[in-house]
């Protein structure tokens, strides 16, 4: 059986959790719903890994640098769209970049 998918995790680590939280768990059920959860985390955990290498590999920092320098040579903005705060990347690219900034990376 193939492990299930990093939306599907996560949706079952926050039902465990609530079930924690509701108080209604006997004490060795609430051992084996933590563990279940440790392995769904540490599945996670690999998931977003796989995902922030891949991005990573994409070069999207380098791509958002490099419009940004065209801009700045053009005498466009330095920033962002209008209404951004200065040095702010602009457009898909620059999304996806903070996306897998969010985990450090």
């Amino acid at each position: 059986m193939s492990e299930p998918g990093y939306e599907t995790s996560v949706a079952r680590i926050e039902a465990i959790i609530r079930a924690l939280d509701a108080g209604d768990v006997g004490l060795h059920d609430t051992l084996t719903l933590v563990k279940e959860a440790r392995v769904l985390i540490e599945h996670c955990q690999g998931e977003l890994a796989a995902v922030s290498h891949e991005l990573q590999q994409l070069g999207l920092d380098e791509l958002v640098d490099r419009l940004h320098a065209d801009a700045s040579r053009a005498g466009g903005p330095a920033g962002g769209p209008a209404g951004a705060p200065a040095g702010a990347p602009a457009g898909a690219a620059a999304g996806v970049a903070a996306r897998a900034n969010l985990n450090g990376t």
